[in-house]
């Protein structure tokens, strides 16, 4: 059973099916085109010219065994344990078509299918809304991309900002639960009023706009031929919808990080990199605001009401450009402790940060 947007039901199992492919095809699809803005200013990132090197027989055996076991294949129906289990015999041709993928424009589009299975989010769902999207991917995809994932990583702690903190050895969500504690310890301390702002992404890695990451990575001056190689398999992104064991037909996707991919995260800390940026770009250097992040799930404990309205901006322009849409469920959920209802913090904060 299915609801739509508009209170129908629907039972039969093509309806169904019909009803979830819409729905996701048109979450994939790319809306008009946006506007890029700078992420950082490239002169301060060195070009990363190592990120496209030949991949060798080590490097990929390495990611091979990295990779985690017993999950599920792509639509190839091979696992990850079969080219472990067989490497000695593939080897050479696995490192040619690996090191093909990284250099040739012209990629097979069989490579980037992935079948799309929906995880309940709730015990009893009844929209498309309450599910998650996970996309199986084929192996040697996933290899390839995990392989990328390694490049990239050596990078990382030079062009991601220090709000966020995964992906970057010595950061962790506990470092960011800390630093969220003691500024309002210190809040607190100082007799200050405080606003607790949490960010909730509808949909966050499924509307991440393709040119709009495609065109910070050049801003931060990495690899060309790197961010080339993207492009190609994200022109050929295609998935299938897997709905109570029959696949739909294939349908571009347009946009988004798909998860179940091994570099999903990266790529997407590179699409909310700005807009962390931005909003520690207002916030007066005297104040004890913070802001952190975890992946897609952002903090800040605001103690200087005066950049609500400057921080509200920064979301929408952020919003526009990335294709980023705040969850309407838990967009104005927020703490906020004020020392006396004259505070302006409290004032403003009647005020919705996002309506």
């Amino acid at each position: 059973m299915i609801t739509t947007a508009d209170g129908v039901i629907h039972t039969a199992q093509p309806s169904i099916r019909y009803v979830l492919y819409e729905y996701y095809k048109n979450l994939y699809t790319e809306p008009v085109a946006a506007p890029s803005i700078n992420i950082q200013d490239s002169q301060n990132n060195p070009p990363s010219a190592t990120l496209t090197t030949p991949l060798t027989t080590q490097n990929i055996l390495a990611d091979i065994k990295a990779s985690p076991l017993n999950k599920s294949p792509g639509a190839d129906g091979i696992p990850v344990e079969f080219y472990i289990a067989f490497w000695s015999i593939i080897e050479r041709e696995m490192v040619e078509i690996m090191n093909a993928l990284m250099t040739s424009p012209v990629i097979p589009s069989d490579i980037c299918l992935g079948i799309m299975v929906l995880i309940p989010k709730i015990p009893c769902p009844k929209t498309a809304l309450d599910y998650r999207p996970i996309t199986l991917l084929n192996s040697d995809y996933k290899i390839f991309m995990r392989c990328m994932k390694t490049r990239l990583s050596t990078i990382f702690p030079h062009i991601i900002v220090p709000h966020q903190q995964c992906l970057v050895a010595g950061r962790n969500i506990l470092n960011a639960t800390c630093a969220i504690r003691d500024s309002i310890s210190v809040a607190k301390q100082n007799k200050q009023s405080y606003m607790l702002i949490s960010l909730d992404f509808d949909h966050a890695f499924d509307r991440v706009r393709h040119n709009y990451l495609l065109q910070g990575m050049m801003e931060l001056n990495i690899d060309p031929a790197f961010i080339a190689c993207l492009r190609n398999i994200m022109a050929l992104s295609n998935s299938k919808l897997l709905v109570n064991a029959h696949l739909t037909q294939a349908f571009p996707v347009e946009r988004s990080v798909w998860q179940g991919c091994p570099l999903s995260m990266h790529l997407f800390a590179l699409t909310l990199d700005p807009l962390l940026q931005n909003i520690y770009s207002i916030c007066p250097m005297n104040t004890d605001t913070i802001i952190r992040a975890y992946a897609d799930d952002v903090t800040i404990v605001v103690v200087d009401a005066t950049i609500l309205p400057r921080m509200y901006q920064c979301i929408q322009q952020y919003s526009q450009e990335a294709g980023a849409q705040l969850n309407e469920k838990k967009k104005n959920e927020g703490y906020v402790h004020q020392k006396r209802r004259q505070d302006p913090t409290y004032q403003l904060a009647q005020h919705s940060l996002v309506h």
